[in-house]
């Protein structure tokens, strides 16, 4: 990821809750290196941070995306105390296998789910794994197979993908580099 985003320290953003009003300014991919102009090193000192701050209260967040600096507003708001999670969602039909490494199948209004992942692919050495679920690409929502594939394509050398991944109701963030 460090390679990916450029950013030698701080937090990358691997998911943002498409209700909250940081959905408007945060996207998966983000880096976070400063909260009210203090340096973050680590997601754990994020964590920390926001943890020790009441919820209501404003922050500013200084973020690298694509090699920019942002600095944007968010407010704290309490944490969730029970998980939520929604209905299955029907499944598509389509199911390919890809230059990228990566069967996927398309799942309706959620995104694509990783059937298979070749060995030695570059998939398998980012971290992809079967049951996976693809719910982001960059900052689009509900990519479809075809999607995830046409973008990887089109990375130059060297480039990377961000993939917005669920595992097990956990989201994570994946970097696929060419």
């Amino acid at each position: 990821l460090a390679r990916a985003t450029g950013a030698s320290f701080g937090a990358v953003v691997a998911a943002v809750d498409t209700e909250s009003p940081a959905a408007q300014t945060i996207a998966p991919g983000d880096v976070i290196t400063a909260v009210n102009g203090q340096p973050i090193r680590s997601p754990d000192a994020l964590r920390l941070r926001v943890s020790r701050t009441a919820p209501g209260t404003s922050l500013t967040l200084t973020l690298r995306r694509e090699g920019v600096f942002l600095s944007v507003p968010v407010t704290v708001r309490a944490r969730p105390t029970a998980a939520t999670t929604p209905a299955p969602a029907a499944r598509a039909a389509t199911t390919a296998e890809r230059t990228l490494g990566l069967t996927l199948r398309g799942v309706a209004g959620t995104g694509s789910e990783v059937l298979r992942v070749q060995a030695g692919s570059i998939a398998e050495a980012c971290g992809l794994r079967a049951g996976d679920l693809v719910v982001g690409l960059g900052r689009a929502r509900t990519p479809a197979p075809d999607d995830i594939t046409a973008a990887f394509t089109k990375l130059p050398a060297g480039g990377a993908l961000f993939l917005s991944v669920e595992r097990d109701g956990e989201p994570r963030l994946v970097a696929l580099q060419r």
